[in-house]
């Protein structure tokens, strides 16, 4: 039986984003300006041998923003942590895990003499997973979906909508008015919002929202939306329906949690389907909407659809057949071809 391996991307490979100096004596204020100055999404405070000895991420600062005019005032070092670090030898998939179990957006990059060449993050796992997961790309979105959805009301503040991010480290917010999407709240319009000098504790947050944010459906593919984020430069979408009404968020956390839970190793079978007269298309509509199944085509021939699946394991394979496949409504036979090589 053929066993697929994901290729490897270390980070030495990739474009990284620049490392942006924290100064020692920055406050909170000085942060979001540079921050938004530059479009960083961190800060690394460096020693004089440009090695990372602390940083400061979008979440940091909004821990500071939910803390009102105080805490904009205070120094930077209060709200700083220990940088989490990676090689530049270390691969994406293995930073990713790094990255989600530290619960961390962002890593430092260093060079084999520990100085600080480079930022990757969770956007960068996201924007690559065609060549992280290759063979679960036209999965549906739906299974990532995060249904807990989190609002604000046009009454709120920033400093308000910073609390609740913070305390539910959250880096998003939607404002939902008769069931449908008002506008879209994230961190970043936070930080670009402080960054002109208005106070958090009296500035409404929908002032600085966005009112047309890009979406993604629950049809859409994986690599739909990792398309669909790169070309856009964000990093949360909300999933709505035909109605815009909103059913849940994906984020590039959420991707980068789904290239952790993906394994390394896969075995791929392919599948040809017969199905009762005119049943063709809701069984085609079925079978794409199966996390296993990676494609699904109609087809001319003794057979109606072709499909390729893919499992972790040989039990999951027949599972994948036997529990799926088989039991969907006008599915009458299947033939199973396994590659040997």
């Amino acid at each position: 039986m053929a066993v697929v391996v994901t290729a490897r991307v270390p980070l030495q490979s990739l474009v990284m984003r620049r490392v942006v100096p924290l100064e020692p004596q920055s406050s909170i204020k000085d942060v979001i300006k540079k921050m938004h100055d530059e479009g960083a999404s961190c800060l690394v405070q460096l020693d004089d041998d440009h090695r990372p000895v602390a940083y400061i991420e979008e979440h940091d600062v909004i821990r500071a923003v939910a803390e009102g005019t105080d805490g904009l005032n205070r120094s930077a070092r209060n709200y700083t942590k220990r940088p989490i670090q990676a090689d530049v030898l270390t691969d994406l998939r293995e930073a990713a895990s790094l990255l989600i179990g530290r619960g961390v957006r962002d890593l430092v990059i260093v060079d084999e003499e520990g100085r600080a060449v480079g930022i990757e993050g969770v956007r960068e796992v996201a924007y690559l997973l065609p060549t992280l997961v290759p063979s679960y790309l036209n999965m549906p979105i739906s299974s990532l979906t995060r249904r807990n959805i989190v609002t604000y009301t046009e009454r709120e503040t920033l400093r308000e909508v910073a609390q609740r991010m913070a305390a539910l480290n959250i880096g998003s917010l939607l404002e939902v008015q008769d069931g449908r999407i008002q506008s879209f709240l994230t961190t970043k319009d936070i930080i670009a919002a402080i960054s002109t000098d208005v106070d958090p504790s009296t500035a409404k947050a929908r002032d600085y929202a966005s009112y047309a944010p890009i979406v993604a459906t629950p049809d859409m593919r994986i690599i739909e939306v990792s398309k669909l984020m790169r070309a856009n430069l964000v990093h949360h979408l909300p999933v709505v329906d035909s109605e815009y009404r909103p059913l849940g968020l994906i984020s590039s956390t959420d991707l980068s949690s789904f290239v952790v839970a993906t394994p390394t190793t896969f075995l791929r079978a392919h599948v040809l389907v017969k199905t009762v007269t005119g049943e063709e298309d809701a069984v085609l509509a079925q079978l794409r909407s199966l996390p296993d199944v990676t494609r699904a085509e109609a087809i001319v021939g003794p057979y109606d659809i072709y499909v390729e699946v893919i499992a972790a394991s040989r039990a999951d394979l027949g599972t994948s057949l036997m529990a799926s496949i088989r039991k969907i409504k006008g599915v009458i036979d299947t033939v199973t071809c396994i590659p040997v090589a």
